[in-house]
């Protein structure tokens, strides 16, 4: 009997009708920190959180009143105390075995750890995902709706509509399937950046901020924004494709809550062994309750009071996150947005 409790994957304890430990396997052995000659003739309760072992105690006499087969898996939200008083979540199944001086009971333990955070970062990736889809189906219902307007008036148009009229409804039918045509490229970079690992290098991040910008000038151009770039100089640990993306977003952010004219600040700040990179614009600015959750991807009011940058700032977070990074804001109402990622410095 103890040649198979020992190639077993389980922890396993044996105990009698009082609750003593008779023998515990070498898997319990390692998963609570114990040997099994210092807790030989023990209460049962040396695994169990103090806060639970009266219930505890309870359960052990109901069971050997009724005694039977109990398997693992019945829902049950188990807690094991360790040597060292940490816990760990279990799953346990119970048996009896009737000898000579009576009955025994023997519980099979595993350590679920492993499951609960699966379960955990299968729950946040959820909230993400929803997240994530109610921005898409909003920025795209937007889109849709301008389209679709400018285009039954661009049909009804009359003699009396004027060419430059002509050419603003179409100017703007244009904008929103860009935008669209945006979006699902964002929704196909979000899939890429939850999935996909690439290798770190150096980045010359001057020029990857030069290339972002390059993709805004037209808009840049029809703002008449300034913007201005300064400390890009230092070497930067990352991936250039993703970090454009960031720079992107960032940038069109600035350029679309910014001030009239536009005027955005591109810098960075070198804090220990890390670079702190920013985007500061000169708009209205955002208050604190709109600050303090316009990166959480989990909370409720984030969609309520930060409108029309959730897809591009998630990205930005992931990217940030997935590189070894964070990201941040800091704003006053009246006094500009700055927008900043950070990113290991090159060693």
């Amino acid at each position: 009997i103890r040649t198979l409790l020992e190639s077993l994957a389980e922890g396993v304890v044996v105990i009698d009708t009082s609750g003593r430990i008779i023998s515990i396997n070498q898997r319990m052995e390692k998963m609570f920190g114990y040997e099994r000659g210092e807790i030989q003739g023990m209460d049962l309760g040396i695994f169990i959180p103090d806060r639970l072992k009266e219930a505890h105690a309870k359960h052990i006499k109901a069971y050997f009143d009724q005694p039977r087969i109990r398997p693992m898996g019945i829902n049950l939200e188990l807690t094991g105390k360790k040597k060292n008083g940490s816990e760990i979540p279990i799953e346990v199944s119970l048996s009896t075995l009737d000898v000579e001086t009576g009955k025994l009971a023997f519980g099979f333990i595993s350590d679920i750890s492993g499951r609960r955070r699966a379960e955990s970062e299968l729950r946040e990736r959820n909230k993400e995902l929803d997240e994530f889809a109610q921005n898409v189906a909003h920025d795209l219902n937007n889109s849709i709706t301008t389209l679709v307007g400018f285009s039954e008036l661009l049909m009804a148009s009359t003699s009396d509509q004027s060419l430059a009229d002509q050419r603003g409804l179409l100017q703007d039918i244009s904008d929103s399937s860009k935008k669209m045509a945006e979006v699902v490229r964002e929704m196909l970079l979000f899939a890429r950046v939850s999935k996909e690992d690439v290798e770190l290098s150096k980045v010359d991040m001057l020029q990857v901020v030069t290339d972002a910008i390059s993709r805004l000038q037209d808009q840049i151009d029809r703002l008449g924004a300034e913007v201005v770039v300064n400390n890009l100089e230092l070497p930067v640990t990352g991936y250039a494709p993703w970090l454009e993306e960031v720079w992107f977003n960032y940038i069109s952010n600035a350029l679309r809550y910014g001030g009239s004219p536009p005027h955005i600040e591109i810098g960075c700040d070198h804090e220990t062994d890390q670079l702190k990179f920013w985007v500061k614009d000169n708009g209205k600015g955002l208050a604190p309750d709109a600050l303090a959750v316009v990166f959480d991807e989990a909370s409720k009011e984030r969609r309520k009071i930060v409108k029309g940058q959730g897809l591009g700032l998630m990205i930005a977070k992931r990217i940030s996150d997935k590189l070894g990074g964070g990201t941040g804001a800091e704003s006053e109402p009246g006094n500009g947005s700055k927008f900043y990622f950070t990113l290991p410095a090159h060693r």
